[in-house]
């Protein structure tokens, strides 16, 4: 193999390395959002649950309430 095929060789090997860097990098990032995301919705999702409890208590105590007069 020539000098030239080879110089060519390890510029192209080269060249895929910095992308396979950037594309880890872009995936670790895309990880860490996904993460925050997830959290997110599982805050929201307690919230929600937490309001559906409360509100099951409050429609509980209107039928004791209605029950009682």
């Amino acid at each position: 193999m020539s000098h030239q095929k080879l110089m060519a060789l390890e510029a192209r090997i080269d060249q895929l390395l910095r992308e396979h860097e950037r594309l880890h990098r872009l995936v670790v990032s895309h990880e860490k959002e996904r993460q925050q995301w997830q959290a997110e919705r599982d805050a929201m999702h307690q919230r929600h649950e937490q309001a559906r409890e409360r509100l099951d208590y409050v429609i509980a105590r209107l039928k004791e309430f209605e029950g009682a007069s």
